[in-house]
């Protein structure tokens, strides 16, 4: 009796991965930066072109520090164009683009930032660390 053979299973896409984080650092081109952000939501897509993540910025406000958070936003939304250097020390987040880099080979990363209706893409280079992100933009 022949054995069969069969064909490995096709590997399905994997699901866009998105969550929220509590706490993200920007550094601007001029060399100032900011802990008073956060992201609301985030969206990390595999596409045909590359890995897109899409942030959706939100004020980081704390008991005492509500005004200073709102400032925070404000700048960002006035100098979004601006950006530099972004950290978020999220595990989870951390460990999708892990997964997702993997599959990349040499295509593109970009990331989306929304803020107050306004948005604006940079193509990025991508820093794991042992438990944050670094998004290296530009």
């Amino acid at each position: 009796m022949a054995k069969k053979k069969t064909k490995p299973a096709a590997k399905a896409a994997p699901a866009p991965a998105y969550g929220s984080a509590r706490r993200m650092i920007v550094t601007y081109v001029d060399g100032r930066w900011t802990d008073n952000l956060a992201i609301r939501r985030y969206d990390l897509e595999l596409k045909e072109e590359g890995l897109s993540l899409t942030i959706d910025v939100t004020p980081r406000e704390r008991i005492g520090k509500t005004k200073i958070a709102r400032e925070a936003y404000r700048d960002f939304v006035a100098r979004r164009r601006k950006l530099h250097v972004i950290q978020i020390g999220k595990p989870t987040l951390r460990a999708q683009l892990r997964k997702r880099l993997k599959k990349l080979e040499d295509r593109r990363v970009e990331v989306r930032f929304s803020a107050d209706g306004a948005s604006v893409t940079y193509p990025a280079a991508i820093v794991l660390g042992p438990d944050e992100v670094i998004l290296n933009l530009g």
